[in-house]
């Protein structure tokens, strides 16, 4: 019985011996919403060979085969469709002894996650500078870190836009901003109406408040918060799954081609980031692996802050999110200014009578087998486990009961920089060098 993960591998063996080593020279391998697999090739097969890979993908894949294996071809309608879809490698480690790896052109088709197999926005220098917060699990003290940054970045009367989108489990608009301040709208309203309803200037207005929390410790910066939800989600909290179910569908355009959430999450990041004059823009993202999660660490040329705990499961669990981004395709333009410098990464919880080696080894062997390039001729992405200047010398936040139940609205102390200096210092200095092109202590 084949299963999902035997598919591609049984596919591109069975082509190469009906049509022979050069099989997927202009050809690629392509996936459907349902996982049924197919060979689409831009050399026009004859009829004999065609019918002979027919038969034998059916044979060889069952009900893994797209359209009972009949190969797709220019004279297809559906060619140009799946020869312009994004793609990313696999790689066939060959059976035969000595034999070379065989790399395939996979183009994955989903109903939902198609943000997953474009190549990421490289981070700009264009101010206000994006940095994303994200772990693989929740827990992990990211959202309070976002709060902690802003606070600092306000007490030198720095300006910060801080976007809530983790929509499904929302905090970070109830930590910074009072009950009063709440504003009517927030992420999910726009998401779940884009699309349908075309937002104009007071209704971005009316999902953006300033958090008065800063003024209270003395900080002449401003915090300005969009939340996950507002004030007509809390009122008729009944609606608020229905919201979800729709925030996250592509929507039609105009000429309609389809909308993608990250597109539209892109337009609204724009659209606020433009209000006045930021100095950062802080974004909390979903934490795990869920199509929306996609959007945010992927598409909004932001630099990308990666959380995670000293546990074994946490690297388990990355190697999932590195090992997919290390397949996505690039051209020679993309590698030289490569998207893969703009992702740091944050050991949260750190024991204080330790200095990290454990996560940074654990985190190194991870990315050297999954992301990081091998050490050989004209790779530009290799690191060495004591390499000062690699993504995985992890900025440290050392575990602090005073930030276990964070509330600043009833603690107000939580966000001076006498008291947050102490655990999170190591990760400030970190993301003013993203941010302020700072260079760290």
């Amino acid at each position: 019985m084949i299963h999902f993960d035997d598919g591609v591998r049984t596919l591109v063996e069975t082509a190469i011996r009906v049509i022979g080593p050069d099989a997927f020279k202009e050809a690629r391998v392509f996936r459907d919403a349902f996982g049924r697999l197919g060979y689409c090739t831009q050399n026009p097969l004859s009829e004999e060979k065609a019918a002979e890979l027919q038969a034998a993908l059916a044979d060889a894949l069952g009900n893994w085969a797209y359209d009972e294996g009949t190969p797709v071809g220019p004279d297809s309608f559906a060619f140009d469709r799946l020869w312009e879809a994004p793609s990313r490698w696999e790689v066939i480690d060959s059976q035969a002894e000595g034999a070379e790896p065989i790399y395939v052109d996979l183009a994955d088709r989903r109903i939902v996650g198609q943000d997953w197999v474009v190549v990421p926005e490289r981070a700009t220098d264009a101010r206000p500078r994006r940095l994303v917060f994200w772990s693989v699990k929740g827990g992990g003290g990211r959202t309070t870190a976002l709060s902690v940054l802003a606070a600092s970045l306000a007490a030198e009367s720095l300006n910060v836009l801080v976007i809530d989108a983790d929509l499904e489990a929302p905090g970070l608009g109830s930590m910074l901003l009072e009950e009063h301040l709440v504003p009517k709208f927030g992420l999910l309203d726009y998401l779940a109406e884009s699309g349908l309803v075309a937002w104009e200037d007071p209704d971005f207005a009316a999902c953006v408040a300033t958090s008065e929390l800063t003024h209270k410790v003395g900080s002449r910066g401003l915090i300005d918060v969009v939340p996950a939800i507002g004030t007509a989600t809390l009122a008729a909290p009944e609606n608020m799954i229905a919201k979800l179910s729709r925030a996250f569908l592509e929507k039609p355009s105009e000429d309609g081609d389809p909308i993608t959430v990250r597109d539209q999450l892109r337009a609204f990041v724009d659209r606020m980031a433009q209000r006045r004059q930021y100095d950062a823009v802080l974004i909390d993202a979903r934490a795990g692996l869920s199509e929306f999660s996609a959007s945010t660490l992927l598409g909004l040329s932001a630099s990308v802050m990666v959380f995670g705990v000293d546990q074994r499961q946490t690297f388990q669990d990355l190697s999932f999110l590195f090992a997919h981004l290390s397949r996505l395709e690039q051209d020679a333009a993309e590698r030289a200014e490569d998207w893969r410098r703009q992702i740091h990464f944050v050991e949260s919880k750190s024991d204080k009578g330790r200095d990290g080696a454990d996560f940074r080894n654990s985190l190194h062997e991870m990315l050297a087998q999954t992301f990081y390039e091998a050490d050989e001729e004209g790779a530009n992405f290799t690191f060495s486990l004591t390499d000062e200047e690699a993504p995985h010398m992890a900025a440290r936040i050392h575990f602090d009961s005073s930030y276990t139940k964070f509330d600043p609205i009833a603690d107000i102390s939580v966000l001076k920089s006498d008291v947050y200096r102490a655990a999170y210092s190591e990760f400030l200095d970190r993301a003013n060098a993203i941010l302020l092109g700072r260079k760290e202590s």
